[in-house]
């Protein structure tokens, strides 16, 4: 009787240290699927913490962007968290950023608080402010309609599904292997087939490429915007910046200046003087535009004769990127600045086309492709009232010439009043 008692005694500590062993090398595989990102924080302005995964689900606990979170599990697309107040709860995984998405974010942050504004816009309607230019990306703040926004800068994004790198990491974990169970008897593991392999001509098969058939040449050197939107970075009064899709907002120009746009949007625009009816230089994009920031660039002034505003210099089918920044203004001229890449072919020399002057060419001596720091000057009263003072290549590599004094551009067109 004693051997049958040791005997279940000895089984019953067997099957006990076989359980707790079980146990701990589940948790530790659980704990070593996603080592990376114990640590969450919140992306929203406000987000709920649910009892459950399911958005039905009562509240468990409302936190705050920038909020520190501990994954403990994770379910599909829904992971549950323990925030710093002790309170435990689910949320789904893609309004959540790592550590390294937090640190990318100050430091956006950090330079947004250093870029020079292009100009002021307003709000046409609600606005929301994403972490990334992006529709599904979290909105950590958002303005009112009719609320005034700086301009930082612009970005054309395709429209695609994001998915954060905390749901790809989750997404990303090992997965079992599925058993297919008789009506009667022990499960079966059910063996995938072997993949085949390439056929041994398989290069042989793969002619004509893609790319030497005419229309995939045509749609390669036309890149579709069927699927692709506009953002500003921008900065609010209360200091808060983030993306902001660009079709919501309305640069504060002139009713005046905006009527000379050509049906293009106004993307920049600089005062160049403090008087009542000041001096403008602005910029513009064609609708859909895939190169730079701006298509166009205007300098604009207030005729006293006509009362309306005129062109005073246009120059156009440009490769320009932001800043235009106004680097020294004395009332009677002016200096400013902005980044235009040449074009990779010039069709010969450059045209100068004064109103009501004959037609006179000029060289070009800048390298085609390369980008270039442009400075204007503007001067209220002389006839040529914009000229280009110089061009600094920003690429050195391309050219050893870093400072050069170079012609007005091509397609210049003066307005002399």
């Amino acid at each position: 009787m004693a051997v049958v008692k040791s005997a279940r005694y000895i089984l019953a500590v067997f099957v006990l240290a076989l359980m707790a062993l079980s146990m701990i090398s589940c948790a530790g595989i659980s704990r070593a699927a996603n080592p990376k990102h114990d640590v969450a924080y919140v992306g929203p302005a406000l987000l709920t913490l649910r009892l459950d995964s399911a958005k039905s689900a009562d509240a468990a606990v409302t936190l705050k962007h920038g909020d520190h979170l501990e994954i403990l599990d994770f379910r599909r697309r829904s992971v549950r968290a323990h925030s710093a107040d002790g309170s435990t709860g689910w949320v789904d995984a893609n309004v959540l950023l790592t550590e390294e998405e937090m640190q990318e974010r100050r430091r956006v942050v950090e330079r947004a608080r250093k870029l020079p504004s292009q100009g002021s816009a307003s709000a046409s309607g609600p606005i929301n402010l994403h972490l990334e230019p992006d529709r599904a990306s979290p909105t950590h703040a958002q303005s009112a309609e009719g609320s005034h926004v700086q301009v930082l800068e612009h970005r054309l994004v395709p429209r695609v599904t994001r998915i954060s790198a905390l749901a790809q990491a989750l997404h990303m974990r090992p997965v079992k292997e599925k058993l297919q169970t008789k009506k009667k008897g022990t499960p079966l593991l059910v063996l995938r087939p072997r993949v085949p392999g390439l056929p041994a001509n398989w290069q042989e098969m793969s002619y004509p490429r893609a790319n030497a058939l005419s229309d995939s040449a045509d749609s390669a050197a036309k890149p579709s915007t069927a699927n692709a939107e506009d953002w500003n970075l921008v900065r609010t009064a209360s200091g808060d910046t983030g993306w902001v899709l660009s079709r919501m907002l309305y640069m504060e120009i002139p009713d005046e200046l905006a009527r000379l746009a050509e049906g293009q949007r106004v993307t920049a625009y600089l005062a160049l003087d403090k008087a009542p009816h000041p001096s403008f230089v602005w910029a513009s994009a064609k609708r859909g535009n895939l190169s730079g920031d701006f298509n166009t660039l205007r300098v604009s002034r207030w005729s006293e004769k006509k009362e309306h505003y005129e062109n005073a210099y246009v120059e156009r089918n440009l490769e320009g990127f932001y800043p235009l920044e106004l680097v020294a203004s004395t009332g009677i001229v002016c200096e400013f600045t902005t980044k235009i890449r040449e074009p990779q072919h010039v069709p010969g020399p450059i045209e100068l086309k004064p109103k009501k002057r004959p037609m006179k060419a000029e060289t070009n001596d800048r390298v085609q492709g390369t980008l270039y720091k442009r400075v204007y000057m503007f001067d209220f009263f002389a006839k040529r009232r914009v000229r280009l003072i110089s061009a600094e290549a920003l690429n050195d590599a391309v050219s050893n010439q870093t400072q050069a004094t170079v012609p007005p551009p091509r397609k210049l067109i003066l307005g002399l009043f």
